[in-house]
């Protein structure tokens, strides 16, 4: 991960260093979303992570219940189809 040094950035661009970290604290006060630390990002990656988890599972579930339940309209079908033929060779 490449890491850029805010006196580099400051140098680059004529800026003090003191500077930028004080416009970068009083950004993170006006926006909390902003001071993400690691253990933030680390904690909203696993939260991410089991919420894909979660997903994946009710995916899989739901794909089940979609098969069994086509299954189910196939042999209802079929079904239906037998007794038509049976009602009808029973008319004539």
């Amino acid at each position: 991960m490449l890491k850029i040094c805010p006196n580099y950035i400051g140098g680059q661009k004529g800026i003090d260093p003191v500077t930028l970290a004080r416009w970068k604290r009083d950004m993170s006060d006006k926006d909390p979303s902003m001071s993400h630390s690691k253990a933030k990002l680390i904690a909203e990656l696993e939260q991410e992570k089991e919420m894909t988890r979660r997903l994946k599972k009710m995916v899989a579930e739901l794909s089940i219940d979609k098969e069994v339940l086509s299954e189910a309209v196939d042999i209802y079908k079929k079904k239906l189809d037998e007794d038509d033929s049976k009602s009808k060779s029973q008319k004539k």
